[in-house]
């Protein structure tokens, strides 16, 4: 009975993680859609600033991604007043991922999926089932799980929103790969409004159903079940009909110890609704607990019968019990066959070791991890698998558990570094159990190879960081380094400057050549402003044509020489852009933290640049003015040029 309920709970966890890596997923590829450079002119001055060609250049995109991620039906661009400007559906039947061209682009406005994603804040996802997809190429089984998020433009209001089609025939794909080695009845709840999906065993088709057409054996059954769940996120119990164990999930909350320090924030999304949850149960019929539990049933009625029964029976009945016997025997090899098939066929890998720390086994996904063949490694210590530091003091930790049962690793999953047969260090996320079986001890490890992950995650950081256009920092990263920098010379009573400087006439740039070209004259201002800078400075992309850069430990007078000597860069410049050689200058504002107590707070520093700029600008752009607070006055340098 152990070995069953260890089962169902090792297929029910791995289950449940499936479904956590395919909501990570979905949450990256939103967050990637959402930091297209383009967005950047949208957040500004709206969807409608964007040109047509623009925009279908950017439905290529959203194509092009699409055509490699076949699991949406639909990837959709939708404006405030709620119509699609681009759609691109994807055919099963072809493999193809197609534009939907205006004729076919739809209005959503009058839509609960739109209204409420509109009214989401940031950080939050709206999530809903849709029963029948409307996409009728479709070949896939239904349902769908639509996500959405909304768009913010500069200044906080929504300016659109990304929604992405789901096809959930994908994860319950992914699922049955993991589970199903024995007749057990599945459900797995989606915890919108009264449906589940349901799959009567292995090889039998998920269905959508609703609560009352999900009972598992009998009438009613399934009522009682979820009150006997209600009260409890995971367990197992038995009941007549057999062994249940089962699960609830928020599919979008990181996994205790796994990801609260480790997800990158821009992948930290809240549901909407809030109390989104997920429930995974299964029924493990009793008939199969019935031949493990007691294989040999007949054997009280045999004895009765050999009381009863004549002398000339006895052969007869041993060979009835030896019949028994051998069914026994076959129920348990069929249990520990389905055990081992569940072991090779893990989705992770999986390590046992004994209290001396050597191998007794090894599946295949572990072989596939670090690289080792099942007989290279079995036998060996694991402290192999282990980079320094920490291999010369594992034995230390195997015997500081058994003797103590202290241990910060068996129990709690962590992430730590693995070593590959090559060499090969990677990061790996490990959960260890313990078990005593009569005076050794069992120790098992859950492993999981997690460099796409972390990829991921390097990745999605620099576009939570980076401009998309121009590679400095943006806007948000600069505002926290603000802050930080203000906080730090507030305490240390250091000097603070800050530059805020923007292209002069930009809009006819982009009028005159196209937005490729004033995208072309971004990059090099801030490639220029780059060299200009030093190494513990900062420029970002403060929005639009406007850039900024912090200046820690600078007083005014070296902040102003150097905003002179990048005004002076900037217009000496000439960008070419297809055939066409662009010159623009820039007006420069110049702020500073020179009296400890003059300023309240880093916003404060941040508009008096602001103010600063828009003088330079009032006076005839291409110049540095300085911010009236300091001591310094704001014609320190005076347009020595042309203004362009």
């Amino acid at each position: 009975m152990q070995a069953v309920m260890q089962q169902e709970t090792m297929q029910m966890s791995q289950q449940a993680q499936i479904i956590h890596q395919v909501f990570d997923s979905v949450v990256a590829d939103m967050v990637i859609l959402s930091r297209h450079s383009e967005f950047n002119v949208m957040q500004s001055d709206g969807i409608d600033s964007v040109s047509q060609s623009h925009l279908q250049a950017l439905a290529k995109e959203f194509q092009q991604f699409h055509m490699h991620k076949p699991h949406y039906d639909e990837v959709r661009l939708i404006d405030p007043s709620g119509m699609e400007r681009i759609r691109t559906d994807y055919d099963h039947r072809t493999e193809l991922a197609r534009i939907s061209p205006p004729s076919h682009l739809r209005n959503v406005s009058s839509l609960q999926d739109f209204l409420q994603t509109m009214r989401l804040g940031r950080r939050q996802i709206h999530v809903t089932l849709i029963e029948k997809s409307a996409n009728a190429t479709s070949q896939r089984p239904n349902p769908s799980l639509q996500f959405s998020i909304p768009l913010f433009g500069s200044d906080g209001t929504t300016f659109g929103m990304i929604a992405l089609k789901y096809n959930l025939s994908f994860l319950l794909e992914r699922i049955n790969q993991v589970g199903f080695t024995t007749d057990a009845t599945r459900l797995l709840s989606v915890n919108m409004g009264e449906y589940w999906l349901k799959s009567p065993g292995p090889g039998k088709p998920w269905q959508l159903v609703r609560d009352n057409q999900a009972d598992l054996k009998h009438p009613g059954e399934f009522k009682r079940l979820m009150q006997r769940i209600s009260s409890a996120s995971s367990g197992q119990f038995e009941s007549i009909n057999g062994l249940y164990s089962f699960t609830r999930i928020n599919p979008l909350e990181p996994i205790k110890g796994q990801l609260e320090n480790n997800t990158p924030r821009e992948l930290l999304y809240t549901t909407v609704p809030v109390d989104f949850h997920w429930t995974l149960v299964s029924l493990y019929p009793s008939a199969h607990l019935a031949n493990i539990l007691h294989p040999s049933g007949s054997l009280i009625t045999i004895t009765t019968m050999i009381l009863l029964c004549i002398w000339a029976y006895i052969s007869f009945l041993l060979a009835r019990y030896q019949h028994g016997r051998q069914l026994a025997l076959e129920a348990l090899e069929e249990n520990q066959a389905k055990l081992s098939n569940i072991f090779d066929s893990a989705f992770n890998g999986i390590i046992t070791i004994n209290e001396y720390g050597f191998i007794d086994s090894f599946n295949p996904a572990a072989a596939h991890i670090f690289g080792y063949a099942a007989d290279e490694i079995i036998g060996n210590n694991v402290s192999m698998l282990i980079p320094s530091p920490h291999r010369e003091s594992h034995d230390q930790y195997l015997r500081r558990y058994i003797t103590s049962g202290e241990s910060r690793v068996v129990g709690t999953p962590r992430e730590v570094e693995g070593l590959r047969k090559s060499g090969e260090l990677f990061p790996v996320e490990l959960c260890v159990t313990a078990r005593q079986v009569g005076t050794h001890w069992l120790f098992v490890g859950m492993i999981q190879d997690i460099s796409e992950r972390k990829a991921m995650q390097e990745k999605l950081h620099a576009m939570a960081t980076r401009d998309g256009l121009t590679g400095i920092y943006n806007r948000a990263a600069f505002n926290e380094r603000l802050s930080r920098e203000f906080k730090r010379a507030r305490r240390y009573r250091l000097q603070l400057s800050l530059l805020m400087f923007d292209a002069d006439h930009f809009k006819s740039v982009n009028d005159r050549y196209g937005h490729p070209a004033g995208d072309a004259l971004l990059i090099a201002i801030a490639e220029q402003a780059k060299l200009c800078i030093r190494d513990t400075d900062m420029v970002a992309r403060y929005g639009g044509e406007e850039f900024s850069v912090i200046l820690p430990e600078t007083d005014c007078n070296s902040a102003a020489q150097l905003a002179e000597r990048l005004r002076l860069a900037i217009e000496g410049m000439q960008v070419e852009y297809e055939g066409q050689t662009l010159v623009r200058t820039v007006s420069i504002g110049v702020s500073c933290l020179q009296n400890i107590d003059e300023l309240t707070d880093e916003d404060d520093l941040l508009k008096a640049a602001d103010r600063a700029l828009y003088t330079a600008k009032e006076n005839g752009r291409n110049r540095v003015s300085i911010s009236s607070n300091t001591e310094l006055t704001a014609s320190i340098f005076p347009h020595a040029g042309n203004e362009t």
